[in-house]
């Protein structure tokens, strides 16, 4: 309430359901943004590092292996593989390694994001309360938009860098290993006539860009 005690006024962009807390409602919808925003970029992280995992391997199957598993295991099972990946020159796998460590740390500080609970301090600031094992005693951290956006956009830098390191080091096709087995379920649904279809629109798309690069070359 405020100080005439009236409700505050709901944010405009802000759905009706979800909680709110704070005498600024504006700033916790703010604030709940920029959390969705690490939330989702996360994920994006996350599938990516599936699909490093995949490339690593060399293998369509190892998309089976892969499917399902979180953040932790890819990786480490990423970590893993780099180091005895002999096809790749050891500054590559020395800059995939960077990266993973960068990852590590992004996605460590969007766990604490998560699950460590929200509470407000006693300027009314948001704060991040966290109960560790064997220890009655509570930790609290001052969390805050800035913070929360930095962390989500560190997490999308990984995720780039990543794909980059991917084609660089592994080669493009290396890239979309990890969607192979439902490409190749997708041809196989089509029918004769669709497939042909298909081959003919991407015969012509070749042929388009060969001649825009012959057109530019041009005098």
């Amino acid at each position: 309430m405020t100080d005439d005690g009236l409700d505050p006024p709901w944010p405009v962009n802000a759905p009706f359901g979800i909680q709110l807390s704070g005498p600024d409602l504006d700033a916790d919808v703010r604030m709940l943004v920029a959390l969705g925003a690490v939330v989702r970029a996360s994920s994006q992280l996350e599938s990516t590092l599936r699909s490093l995992f995949v490339s690593l391997e060399g293998s369509k199957y190892a998309a089976i292996t892969a499917a399902g598993q979180g953040a932790t295991w890819l990786l480490d099972l990423c970590e893993a593989l780099v180091k005895r990946h002999t096809d790749v020159s050891h500054e590559r796998r020395a800059q995939l390694s960077d990266l993973l460590t960068r990852a590590r740390r992004a996605l460590q500080e969007r766990n604490r994001c998560v699950h460590d609970v929200w509470s407000s301090g006693i300027d009314g600031g948001a704060q991040l309360m966290r109960s560790q094992r064997r220890n009655y005693d509570l930790s609290f951290r001052p969390v805050t938009v800035d913070g929360l956006v930095a962390t989500s956009q560190a997490l999308i830098a990984c995720a780039v860098k990543i794909e980059f390191w991917t084609s660089d080091a592994l080669g493009e096709q290396a890239v979309g290993l990890e969607a192979q087995l439902r490409w190749e379920d997708y041809l196989h649904s089509l029918s004769s006539d669709e497939l042909e279809a298909m081959v003919r629109r991407r015969q012509e798309a070749q042929e388009q860009k060969q001649a825009g690069q012959v057109d530019e070359v041009a005098p």
